[in-house]
């Protein structure tokens, strides 16, 4: 469930909101990832990925001992807001077949459907966004609509909670920038700011325990390794995805 958590709040974080406070008329956008550079602890650089953006649509290219080569791995396109509306897995054999691909339909960043294909075009999951306000209930598209899961938002696209007894506590001057994290209302991570820097402190077992540093936007651009040397740094472009949310003056 740790690990889950992990995963789910380093989705959103990476998906996104300020040294101060936030200046609300740059509103909240998600941004343009660039680059990802991988240090040892030594400080040794170990793998650098690039993201290749060309409007609203990124491209990647598998590895080869390191290398970039010219074989695309991944192509995914985007909404003018930043939410994915179709991505493209390429099997990496250089041949240029899909090997799967997700498309999704949206309303600026709520998900409205979503579907997954298989490399014989095959639907092998699909899931149904109905939206009440700010709550969203996922249907199982291909076992008639079964109720899978409940999720609960803010206007600024902050998962609050859902039906899986997970809830996140979001601080209310910065755009992503958790407080904490519970289980069936219990807390099992609490994120601790200073200035731009988090310690993320797991309740009973430090061994998730882990550091990042974000941007103005609350963007994630530096991970440390346990002895606090960087482990990895994230770089993005200028342009970044069409604000879905600002506050009127």
């Amino acid at each position: 469930m740790k690990r889950l958590l992990l995963i789910t709040l380093l989705f959103a974080l990476m998906n996104t909101g300020c040294e101060d406070k936030k200046d609300d008329k740059l509103g909240y956008s998600f941004p343009k990832k660039s680059k990802e550079t991988y240090y040892n602890e030594a400080g040794d650089i170990t793998r650098e990925d690039n993201f290749y953006w060309e409007g609203n649509t990124l491209t990647r290219y598998y590895l080869d001992n390191g290398e970039e080569t010219d074989k695309k791995q991944y192509v995914i396109e985007c909404n003018k807001y930043g939410r994915h509306i179709k991505r493209t897995f390429y099997a990496n054999d250089g041949s240029g077949s899909i090997d799967r691909q997700h498309i999704f339909e949206n309303d600026k960043w709520k998900y409205l459907n979503y579907k997954h294909f298989n490399s014989n075009g095959d639907v092998i999951l699909h899931r149904i966004y109905e939206w009440d306000g700010l709550t969203a209930k996922v249907l199982d598209g291909l076992d008639n609509n079964r109720l899978m899961y409940t999720y609960v938002y803010d206007e600024k696209a902050h998962l609050l909670s859902s039906t899986s007894g997970n809830s996140t506590e979001w601080h209310p001057d910065y755009r992503w920038r958790p407080i904490n994290t519970k289980y069936n209302g219990i807390i099992n991570a609490n994120y601790e700011w200073s200035g731009n820097k988090c310690a993320v402190k797991y309740a009973g077992d430090n061994s998730y325990d882990y550091n990042f540093e974000v941007n103005e936007f609350d963007d994630i651009i530096k991970n440390f390794h346990s002895s606090g040397s960087v482990s990895k740094v994230n770089e993005y472009l200028t342009d970044r995805f069409k604000p879905y949310y600002t506050i009127d003056e």
